[in-house]
C-alpha cells in the first residue's frame, strides 16, 4: 500500500492511450461511442463522488494508504452495495477511456486494475479493518460483495 490507487489508475490512463497511439492492434468504433464513454464515465465519478461524502459523512478517513486511521466501517450509501465503490469508480473510469480510445489493445488494463488494486490495496485494507473492527467488519464483509 505505497502507491496511491488514483496514481494506479492514471498510470493505466496513460498506459492505455499509449497503447492505441502506439500498438492499435485493431480499431472498433462503437456506435456513439463517445456519447457511451462520457455516460460511463459520469456514473463512474458520481460513484466516486457518492463514497467520498459517504466517508465524510461518517467522519473517518479517506486516505486509502492508511485504513489503519479509520475511525468507523461505513455500511451506509453507496457502501451498502459495494465494499470498495472508490476503486469501482477508478475501474469505470479506465472503461469508459477504453470505449473513448475505440482501439483494442488498451483493454488489457481495466482488468489488470482489477488484479493490482485487489491484491496490492484490497487486501491489505480488509487485512487492517479485520484488525480494527473485527466481528463488525467481518459481518459487513460477509454481506456486501467486494466490488459490485
Amino acid at each position: 500500500m505505497k502507491i496511491p490507487p488514483p496514481l494506479i489508475g492514471l498510470t493505466g490512463a496513460v498506459i492505455m492511450w499509449l497503447m492505441a497511439k502506439y500498438i492499435p492492434l485493431a480499431s472498433f468504433i462503437l456506435p456513439a461511442h463517445i456519447l457511451m464513454a462520457v455516460i460511463i464515465a459520469i456514473i463512474a465519478v458520481a460513484i466516486d463522488l457518492s463514497a467520498i461524502w459517504s466517508f465524510r459523512q461518517a467522519r473517518t478517513t479517506i486516505n486509502p494508504l492508511t485504513p489503519d486511521k479509520s475511525s468507523t466501517v461505513v455500511k451506509t450509501g453507496i457502501y451498502a452495495y459495494s465494499r470498495n465503490p472508490m476503486y469501482l469508480g477508478m475501474l469505470l473510469l479506465l472503461i469508459a477511456f477504453a470505449i473513448y480510445l475505440g482501439r483494442l489493445s488498451p483493454w488489457i488494463i481495466p482488468p489488470l486494475f482489477v488484479l493490482i488494486i485487489n491484491n496490492r490495496q484490497i487486501v491489505p485494507e480488509e487485512t487492517a479493518l479485520a484488525q480494527l473492527f473485527s466481528e463488525d467488519y467481518l459481518d459487513y464483509k460477509n454481506t456486501v460483495r467486494r466490488w459490485l
